[in-house]
């Protein structure tokens, strides 16, 4: 799950945060959950050209949890950071 808040600080320049919740399960049937992360961090898209864009986040684990474990992250099913980089191109 995920969900964004982003504004346009210029024309078509638009910055925001990004929040996502990643739950890892062990199996096909979805019956065994192994962990949970969520992350938070900076967004960021740019319509270079008409037919040009580039949209780049970056989120860091602030929480997870570890099935058996007493740790404050989940660091063996998920990173610690993400990072997304997509340049676009139209033709």
């Amino acid at each position: 799950m995920s969900s964004a808040l982003a504004f346009q600080i210029i024309p078509k320049v638009v910055v925001g945060a990004d929040l996502w919740y990643l739950h890892h399960y062990e199996g096909v049937g979805f019956n065994s959950s192994t962990g949970d992360a969520l992350y938070l961090g900076p967004t960021f898209f740019w319509q270079i050209a008409p037919k040009l864009l580039m949209a780049a986040s970056w989120q860091a684990q602030l929480a997870g949890h570890e099935m058996g474990v007493a740790s404050p992250l989940d660091l063996t099913d998920f990173s610690r950071q993400r990072a997304r980089l997509l340049v676009e191109v139209e033709f």
